[in-house]
């Protein structure tokens, strides 16, 4: 058992909070702090569920803050996570890292560039890390295969072939580069390194074409933004196909299975969720500060593709990127 980390909470209207809750609460290193929402029916339920001190809506006990603050600012909760809405989230994100907090978003929050290098910029200097839930780099079939690539596995990638699907794209509250490509582009980076070149076509708006060279050499073609048949019980699905100088494999993320060429199909256990709290708990615990900080960078590199990918199809014309 090693040291506890106690968790504020603010807002609870992303579907997911409860179960994330759950895994805090059953976790031996995790207890569940104040709790704030907007609700004050759904606090209420909330906080009774789980054992939490609802934040109060007036002063008490001789502290001036209340609601949110009182999470934010308060002494013994050292890591904040934010269950709200996503148009809410940037919010809270920023007001977590004024206070000096770990965060933990469950999602992504900020649809440009410019503003997630502000919260990346004062997450750094806070001394504190920061994690944006992304299931897909820890799914699984996903991340096997970025273990594969990372291990020298399959020698020097020649060719990544990706399409990523997801169901009502014009459902997502912000253009599908940043909900959710962010993601895509965030695993493509932490499996295969940081592209180089990005050339991007848009086909009659409902498929988006990327083509990239990686950092090796190797050529990166991504589609994704397709509409999922509705049959198929999941809002995204992922496939990946990999060529390397010895030896391919082929991720399926919706079966959750790894065929490696001449050797046989894999499906590796794993469960996200508790995959990425044990991250972040590791991040709350290292004292380099470039660990501590490594999941922001590949978020905020993904960025920079989003931007490259904008341009080039802004513009037709294949856009470099300076590392």
């Amino acid at each position: 058992m090693g040291r506890v980390l106690t968790f504020g909470v603010v807002g609870l209207e992303d579907p997911d909070v409860e179960g994330w809750l759950e895994l805090v609460a059953s976790h031996p290193d995790c207890r569940i702090g104040p709790v704030w929402d907007s609700d004050p029916d759904r606090l209420g339920r909330t906080a009774e569920r789980f054992g939490a001190e609802p934040a109060p809506g007036r002063p008490v006990g001789g502290r001036p803050v209340t609601g949110a603050d009182y999470v934010l600012h308060h002494p013994v909760a050292e890591a904040v996570i934010i269950g709200s809405a996503p148009g809410d989230r940037r919010r809270w994100v920023e007001r977590a890292v004024q206070a000096r907090k770990h965060w933990l978003a469950l999602g992504p929050f900020a649809p440009f560039i410019q503003t997630f290098e502000i919260i990346y910029a004062r997450t750094r200097e806070g001394g504190r890390t920061g994690l944006v839930v992304m299931p897909l780099l820890f799914e699984s079939a996903p991340a096997r295969a970025a273990d594969l690539v990372r291990s020298g596995r399959v020698g020097r990638v020649f060719s990544v072939l990706g399409v990523y699907r997801v169901r009502r794209l014009a459902d997502f509250p912000w253009d599908p580069f940043v909900i959710p490509g962010l993601e895509l582009f965030t695993y493509i980076i932490s499996a295969f390194g940081r592209p180089r070149r990005i050339y991007a076509e848009d086909h009659a708006g409902r498929v988006v074409s990327v083509l990239g060279r990686l950092p090796d050499g190797g050529i990166l073609t991504l589609e994704f933004g397709r509409a999922l048949p509705p049959n198929i019980p999941t809002p995204a699905e992922t496939l990946f196909e990999v060529v390397g100088e010895t030896g391919a494999f082929r991720v399926d993320g919706l079966h959750r299975t790894v065929a490696l060429f001449g050797e046989g199909t894999e499906q590796p256990d794993g469960n996200p969720k508790a995959a990425i709290l044990e991250e972040f708990l590791r991040l709350t615990r290292t004292s380099d500060p470039a660990e501590r900080l490594r999941p922001l960078e590949l978020v905020f590199a993904a960025y920079r593709v989003i931007e490259a990918t904008r341009r080039s199809l802004g513009t037709g014309q294949t856009v470099e990127i300076s590392w």
